[in-house]
């Protein structure tokens, strides 16, 4: 299991369609099939 620190997560489908949506100001944790990305 891994330790998520992010308050905000975003799927990685949803993250290719908007990039700058996500990566503003905050930590975003990146979720493929509901695990983490990466």
């Amino acid at each position: 299991m891994h330790r998520i620190l992010a308050e905000k997560s975003v799927n990685i489908t949803e993250l290719r369609k908007n990039p700058a949506k996500y990566f503003i100001d905050q930590p975003v944790a990146v979720l493929s099939n509901n695990r983490p990305a990466g």
